[in-house]
């Protein structure tokens, strides 16, 4: 496995972040949605809002953590979590994290210390989990 190095996102990024996150939900998500909620899930991100999201953070919550599936269960998006967790931290002070979580990334967020606050449904019907974590 070759060295992995995690930087901030940049705005020139989204285009790989967004081949990245439909890769991913591709993958994972027919294990807890149907095919049309995959497909609403997959059109339902907004590129300006991506690309905000490069610049500063957006409310008190965490979205759009994905790891390339060819590059899973190598600790990858546990690392990634830890950078984005300190990053919020460092730059709003805040003492605790919320996330909006897809139903199947259920487990990764528990065994990186997330609790469930709620499940909830989304505008277009889905349902995907509240969770927070005390930093």
């Amino acid at each position: 496995m070759q060295p992995v190095r995690i930087e901030h996102a940049r705005e020139a990024d989204v285009p790989r972040l967004l081949e990245i996150r439909y890769a991913a939900f591709s993958r994972h998500a027919p294990s807890a949605y149907s095919p049309e909620e995959g497909d609403t899930l997959l059109g339902d991100v907004d590129e300006d809002e991506l690309r905000d999201m490069t610049r500063n953070w957006k409310d008190a919550n965490l979205r759009h953590v994905y790891v390339d599936p060819d590059h899973t269960r190598q600790g990858i998006a546990s690392r990634l979590l830890h950078h984005v967790e300190a990053d919020f931290q460092s730059r709003t002070g805040a003492d605790q994290i919320k996330a909006g979580v897809a139903l199947h990334a259920e487990p990764f967020y528990v065994a990186n210390g997330y609790q469930l606050i709620m499940q909830a449904r989304a505008w277009d019907g889905s349902e995907y989990l509240e969770m927070v974590k005390r930093l």
